[in-house]
């Protein structure tokens, strides 16, 4: 038994001895008669412990104990070795399995490896964990912090070396970087990065105790696994994370407990599984010997194992780390700032650095330390000169004499050159960390195929080409294809800047003004209304169209009820209400409705719902306003006991609402309760009131146009135009637009009502203005104009074989109405065909 326990921890042929006495008492057999195979066994278990044990001396010659030593340290800080806590000294040697503490007003600094330093703060626990370097010269650094802070500035990471800080509930890797580590019992883990990056994870001690070989025999204990390590974010510079320790610990603990048990049971099981294989191997050695094996059964897992799997799932299901979903982190939480003393502890711990730094220069000295030179780059394939002579690839080591010049030259593909002069005193060892910047790099992207590729006139590619020219120079970009317009470009770019251009690229010939039109069956009298690649259109005989862009039909719902309100489209619903007072809700992905409920009065002549957040206003031809949750229940309604012919206007809490007895309500939007009331000189008809800051503007069925102060309810300015106006207005640049039955469309300023411009079109303007922020469209008559909006100059006209029975609806390029004759029309604002 004393052999087994000194083999290493993590190898299962510690149950050689188990093995050995059942062999024995299995084989049953004389040792004479044996003696070959008897001999066999034996000589395999002594290959199996000399294994065990020569795999510790390999990892001995290539593996030794890093360099720590704790260079400062002022107040009470103890050092513990083995069992014994002793005061700290100063330069004294730190190894493996070290505890460090320190006390209320007590802190120190520890050097570790080639050019690691870290503070280990006030009322502080820290364990010396794991501290290796290998003949390569990388190292791998693990320190725990059980309790308290530690400020952390490794070396600068090369390929194949690790620096991590553990806590209890957490491990924050380093990425090279500065950063802070903190963590109190039942209260939070902190890392707070001051400079690079930090890799933050979940840690569950439980797990760290268990070998691969072990999780990897439980389903459970695998899932957690995966679920502990898909916990994990990268912490930027000038950013922390934090885990709330007192329910991470309280996890660790319930995870620890229902663990526990299991892991002893799937040991049991792997202990079984040796056993057996051994004996296997006996059987060919028997048979072989030509000599009868002994049968035997081949074992299965155990009920106690499979009881012990069921019942840990059950458990373990419960947890929040099991109920995430995959690569969801929910128990690390990010902040987008650091605390100020974090920074200052940093720089502290800078300045202690650079005193290390300088008083091992001088014990160089006096030891008469070599002059040494490390190299390091960061890219791969690096070239490294001295002096103009190569002396090998990514990192290099020289040792040169002191005072010499030294021109260091380092070179990668796809990265600008490094170069430094360097001269090194007597004893000193430098290490020199290039920096390499990538070049300037150009992706150039042409949507159309076999288009051809120009960069500074020369020929580079076709289609798509990537290109790495000079930084802080003008660059000079052509692509050519056949039947399109040359697209030109210049661009520069600074060192290490990655610039993707996609092209867009314009046919020559210019393209009709009408695109498509398509025949819904009815006459379409209310706007057409685009929402992403849909378009919805209201027919007059109740039929509700879904069209894509390009006018393909994609579904057709026909409510059988005419219909004069325009829909109204909310995440991803669209909301109609028929002629007869149903109110439809309809999903415009598949035309099914979701839900339908029944209203007093109907929405008339164009008027629309009003959605703010999740609730629907609107107000009916019998004069009730109503308010509605998106799921259709209604929420409350009041009766203004006179019919309302438009739609409602929300702002900042308030209704405002038009009705037939010449009033403009404004309502508490939460109640409908009536807060003010302004009589204008007429009722309004299809005209809705608009709102921009204070003020209400809204055109009556006499054809005033009022400005109302929404908070008081008085006239701020009225304008007459010469009939009736049904169009909404439209407040864009400080001008509010309309049109009016006398065949006007209106531009007023919407300070003062002073008319800008206007446009005589020679047929009645009903419909409203509509804009895309550089044109105002308007329809009228059998015509669709646009127009400048600041002095009303028409850009194009376009007219049709029939009457425009709306307004204009925009999506990009596209614009949209409707014709008496029953036709959806898109027409194209502009002319030209770019493809991007």
């Amino acid at each position: 038994m004393q052999v087994c326990h000194k083999i290493p921890k993590k190898s299962y042929f510690c149950t050689l001895c188990f093995f050995c006495k059942n062999f024995m008492r299995d084989v049953e057999v004389p040792m004479k008669k044996y003696s070959k195979t008897v001999v066999l066994f034996f000589a395999l278990v002594g290959l199996v412990l000399t294994g065990c044990k020569g795999g510790g001396k390999d990892q001995a010659a290539s593996d030794f104990m890093n360099d720590a030593k704790l260079v400062f340290s002022i107040g009470d800080v103890q050092v513990k070795t083995g069992e014994i806590w002793n005061a700290a000294q100063q330069q004294m040697k730190l190894v493996q399995g070290n505890e460090i503490k320190t006390g209320a007003k007590a802190q120190c600094n520890i050097a570790i490896g080639t050019d690691s330093f870290i503070t280990v703060k006030e009322s502080s626990h820290l364990v010396i964990e794991e501290i290796i370097k290998n003949a390569s010269g990388t190292e791998n650094n693990s320190l725990e912090l059980k309790v308290g802070r530690t400020i952390v500035n490794p070396k600068k990471l090369l390929k194949g070396d690790s620096f991590r800080i553990k806590t209890p509930t957490a491990v924050a890797a380093v990425r090279g970087t500065k950063f802070v580590v903190e963590s109190q019992p039942g209260e939070q883990m902190k890392v707070a990065v001051v400079d690079g990056k930090v890799e933050l994870s979940r840690r569950v001690p439980a797990l760290d105790r268990v070998d691969d070989e072990v999780i990897a025999k439980s389903e459970a204990l695998t899932m957690l696994k995966e679920k502990v390590d898909e916990e994990t974010i990268v912490i930027d510079a000038n950013s922390s994370a934090f885990i709330d320790n007192k329910k991470a610990e309280a996890e660790n603990i319930v995870i620890n407990d229902i663990v526990a048990e299991h892991v002893e049971t799937i040991k049991e099981e792997l202990a079984k599984e040796k056993i057996a294989e051994k004996k296997e191997e006996m059987k060919e050695v028997q048979v072989a010997d030509n000599q009868k094996a002994p049968e035997d059964k081949k074992e299965e897992k155990s009920k106690k194992f499979l009881k012990q799997e069921k019942d840990i799932t059950t458990a373990l299901a419960s947890l929040d780390i099991m109920k995430k979903e995959k690569e969801e982190v929910v128990q690390i939480k990010i902040q987008e700032k650091i605390e100020t003393r974090y920074v200052e502890e940093v720089k502290e711990l800078d300045k202690a650095i650079d005193q290390a730094r300088e008083q091992k220069l001088v014990e160089q000295k006096k030891e008469g330390a070599v002059t040494q030179l490390t190299i390091n780059s960061p890219v791969k394939k690096s070239s490294i000169y001295v002096n103009s002579k190569f002396i090998g690839y990514d990192t290099a080591v020289l040792k040169p004499m002191p005072g010499a010049s030294l021109t260091v030259e380092v070179m990668a593909p796809g990265f600008g050159s490094y170069k430094d002069e360097v001269t090194l005193k007597e004893g000193e060892n430098r290490v020199l960390d290039v920096q390499l910047m990538e070049k300037a790099k150009l992706t150039i992207i042409s949507p159309v195929s076999n288009s051809s590729i120009y960069v500074n006139s020369k020929f580079v590619g076709k289609d798509r080409v990537t290109v790495q020219p000079g930084a802080g120079k003008k660059i000079e970009i052509q692509v050519v294809s056949r039947g399109f317009k040359k697209y030109t470009a210049e661009v520069v770019l600074n060192t290490g800047e990655s610039k993707e251009i996609k092209v867009e690229l314009e046919q020559e010939k210019l393209l009709d003004r009408l695109n498509w039109s398509q025949n819904v069956g009815s006459q379409v009298l209310v706007d057409p209304i685009a929402y992403g690649n849909y378009l919805l259109v209201v027919a007059g005989d109740g039929s509700v169209v879904a069209m894509n862009r390009e006018g393909a039909r994609i579904w057709k719902a026909n409510l059988k009820r005419g219909i004069e309100s325009t829909p109204v489209i909310h995440e991803g619903n669209a909301y109609v209400v028929a002629n007869n007072g149903d109110f439809y809700s309809i999903r415009i992905t598949t035309g099914q409705i979701s839900w339908k409920n029944k209203m007093f009065g109907a929405l008339l002549f164009g008027s629309k719902p009003v959605i703010e957040k999740d609730t629907i206003f609107l107000a009916t031809s019998f004069g009730r306003v109503y308010a509605f949750s998106t799921a259709g229940k209604e929420l409350w309604h009041t009766d203004l006991e006179n019919g309302v012919y438009s739609s409602v206007a929300y702002n900042n809490g308030k209704l405002y609402v038009g009705a037939e007895d010449h009033y403009i309500y404004a309502m508490d939007a939460k109640k409908g309760n009536v807060q003010w009331k302004f009589k204008t000189d007429s009722r309004m008809v299809s005209s809705s009131p608009m709102i921009s800051g204070k003020t209400l503007f809204v055109g009556c069925y006499s054809g005033s146009f009022y400005a109302i102060d929404t908070d008081k309810g008085n006239e701020k300015w009225k304008f007459k135009s010469g009939d009736s106006i049904f169009s909404t207005p439209l407040i864009s640049g400080g001008m509010v637009f309309f049109g009016s039955n006398d065949g006007n469309l209106y531009a007023l300023s919407a300070d003062g009502g002073k008319m800008m411009w206007k446009l005589e079109t020679g047929s009645k303007v009903k419909s409203s203005p509509s804009t895309n922020g550089e044109f105002l469209f308007i329809t009228s008559g059998n015509q669709i104009y646009a127009l400048n909006m600041k002095n009303g100059g028409i850009q194009w006209t376009h007219r049709f074989d029939r009457s425009v029975k709306t307004s204009a609806g925009i999506k990009g390029n596209d614009i949209f109405v409707g014709l008496d004759s029953g036709e959806v029309a898109s027409v194209r604002n502009s002319l030209k065909a770019v493809y991007r």
